[in-house]
């Protein structure tokens, strides 16, 4: 707030709902306990990647 945030962008575009919903609850969350000069809870991120895998893309693919 202090530096002139004003709003947050959080990624939604090709997500499911549940994914979404879960993001927001996560950043709503920890907005109100800052809010409120509470300590963030822990948030398991990890739990939130919708596809369950994470890839290395083109740093480990071989090209033709």
């Amino acid at each position: 707030k202090a530096a002139g945030v004003r709003a947050l962008k959080i990624e939604g575009r090709q997500r499911g709902k549940a994914y979404i919903a879960a993001v927001v609850r996560a950043y709503r969350e920890a907005l109100e306990c800052f809010a409120a000069g509470r300590p963030v809870s822990h948030i398991d991120l990890q739990a939130m990647v919708e596809g369950g895998t994470q890839t290395t893309g083109a740093y480990t693919r071989g090209w033709r």
